[in-house]
């Protein structure tokens, strides 16, 4: 696992998607931020 810190993360995984990455988990939110 890798952490970052992204300005908008659902436009990166759409991106990664692209791109043809296997994204493995839909985006989690919780009240200390977004994870995907």
């Amino acid at each position: 696992m890798m952490n970052f810190r992204v300005e908008n993360l659902v436009e990166l995984l759409n991106v990664l998607r692209k791109e043809g990455i296997t994204v493995v988990s839909e985006i989690e939110e919780y009240e200390y931020g977004k994870f995907g």
